[in-house]
């Protein structure tokens, strides 16, 4: 019993719950803090077309010196969905002023079938680097990822490398 009446008497203290907000602020203001320092490099783009989804999210590598680029394909449809893939499947564009610098391709030519709410992903690390091999300035570039499909489909983000 003495040890509830001291727990009671410490949350009825007016500083202990000053205290207590205090912490929760903090906590609540470092939880906003990493969201904007996590979206900041981590754009992410997402288009419909037809109850498909198409996601483009790049970030850092796990190495921080290289980016990740991710391309996922979201059948939404009630129904399986096949798409025809030509050339390379998917391809991942970085471009810098209108200027193509880098381009990669993924997946081969053929069917991409997608069961209802099935994805696909298409990933590739790229180390900032162009075609010849030469580090691209420090800037802002914009990523492409191109669906090869008869009517391709492409989603652009842009990000800041080395700023």
């Amino acid at each position: 019993m003495k040890e509830d009446t001291v727990f009671h008497k410490t949350l009825t203290n007016p500083n202990t719950r000053l205290i207590i907000l205090v912490i929760d602020l903090l906590i609540i203001l470092g939880m906003f803090a990493f969201i904007r320092v996590y979206y900041k490099h981590a754009p992410l783009s997402v288009h419909t077309i037809d109850d498909i989804q198409y996601y483009l999210l790049v970030k850092p590598a796990k190495n921080k010196s290289d980016y990740l680029f991710t391309f996922r394909v979201k059948n939404k449809q009630e129904e399986t969905v096949t798409l025809d893939l030509s050339d390379s499947g998917c391809q991942f564009l970085v471009k810098q002023h209108g200027q193509e610098l880098f381009r990669a391709g993924q997946g081969a030519k053929g069917g991409l079938t997608l069961n209802p709410n099935e994805e696909k992903t298409f990933s590739l690390v790229w180390d900032q680097r162009d075609q010849e091999g030469n580090l691209v300035e420090a800037g802002e570039y914009q990523i492409i990822a191109r669906l090869n499909i008869p009517s391709p489909v492409s989603i652009a983000t842009r990000i800041k490398v080395r700023e």
